[in-house]
C-alpha cells in the first residue's frame, strides 16, 4: 500500500528546477495520488495508462504508476526545454 504520509506540492512537479527530495523514495504511486500531483483528474491518468502514456502494473486489485520506470524513460529522452516552439 502506498503510504498516505507523502507530501508533495504539485507546482513542484512543473518547476524546471524541481527538487528531487521532493519525490518519494518508492518506485510505484496510486493513480489516484499520481493525479493529485501532476493536476490532473484520475480519470485522466487512467486515460494515459490505457493508451500506454505512462508505464502501470497491476498489484492485486490496484494499478499502480510506476516510477521507476517513467523516470528512467524521462532521462532517456531529450529535453525539450522552453526555447523550442
Amino acid at each position: 500500500m502506498i503510504p498516505n504520509d507523502i507530501q508533495l506540492r504539485p507546482s513542484a512537479i512543473m518547476d524546471n528546477a524541481l527538487d528531487t527530495r521532493q519525490l518519494p523514495s518508492i518506485p510505484v504511486i496510486s493513480r489516484k495520488r499520481f493525479a493529485d500531483l501532476v493536476g490532473v483528474s484520475e480519470e485522466t491518468v487512467s486515460g494515459w495508462i490505457n493508451r500506454g502514456y505512462l508505464p502501470a502494473f497491476k498489484m492485486g486489485k490496484y494499478r499502480l504508476v510506476n516510477l521507476a520506470v517513467l523516470n528512467k524513460l524521462a532521462l532517456e529522452r531529450p529535453y525539450y526545454g522552453s526555447s523550442v516552439r
